[in-house]
């Protein structure tokens, strides 16, 4: 249940809300049922409205982004001496699989049986 509305508090249509919060019906309710947005007040059947003084409150209360810093860069100093570059034997190679019991050996997608190509005579 909301707390008793302040004297001279409005109440805003999703409308208003949306200008005043920036958000999309849809992340309101998620927050809604989060417990990390205010609910609205039931107006009559089929319409709802928010308080101001609510919205002002969250919106207050939300911590505004900082850009992060710079990520550093992965090219290494130009002065910096060359590592050398990594093998394709020196990667660990991962042991075959065994071929599951009744095929004689892998198969792979499109293989055909015997290189022969079906052909349909319509």
């Amino acid at each position: 249940m909301s707390p008793p509305a302040e004297p001279g508090d409005r109440l805003l249509a999703w409308s208003k809300v949306r200008e005043i919060t920036g958000i999309s019906r849809t992340t309101a309710w998620r927050l809604q049922r989060a417990g990390a947005f205010p609910a609205p007040v039931v107006v009559s059947p089929g319409r709802v409205a928010w308080r101001e003084s609510e919205l002002e409150a969250w919106k207050a209360a939300r911590a505004p982004r900082r850009t992060p810093p710079p990520m550093p860069s992965l090219s290494p100093p130009r002065n910096a001496p060359a590592e050398p570059a990594c093998s394709a034997s020196a990667r660990p190679q991962r042991p075959p699989r065994p071929a599951p019991a009744g095929r004689k050996g892998p198969r792979r997608r499109g293989a055909t049986d015997g290189g022969a190509q079906l052909t349909f005579d319509f």
